[in-house]
């Protein structure tokens, strides 16, 4: 997502709260619980609790390892049934 890439400048890391930020103003019409499962998957941690915590403590993420995460889950794979043979 180029907007975190924008946000963080010439910084490698920076707190997830400037990631929520950029996200938002990319996309305005962004429910809070779809803005949560973004952060969450983006930063790894098991839930949206400990992502409001690191959220809150303000600690810096990698940006590279983020976005890395982030892109892992946008992408499901087919079951494959209920197609046509």
């Amino acid at each position: 997502m180029d907007c975190i890439t924008r946000a963080a400048g010439h910084e490698k890391e920076i707190p997830l709260y400037k990631i929520r930020e950029a996200i938002a103003y990319l996309d305005e019409h962004k429910s809070r619980t779809e803005l949560n499962a973004l952060l969450v998957r983006g930063s790894g941690v098991a839930s949206v609790e400990d992502m409001l915590l690191l959220e809150a403590k303000r600690s810096p993420l990698n940006i590279e390892l983020f976005l890395k995460k982030l892109k892992n889950g946008l992408l499901v794979k087919s079951t494959g049934s209920g197609g046509g043979k």
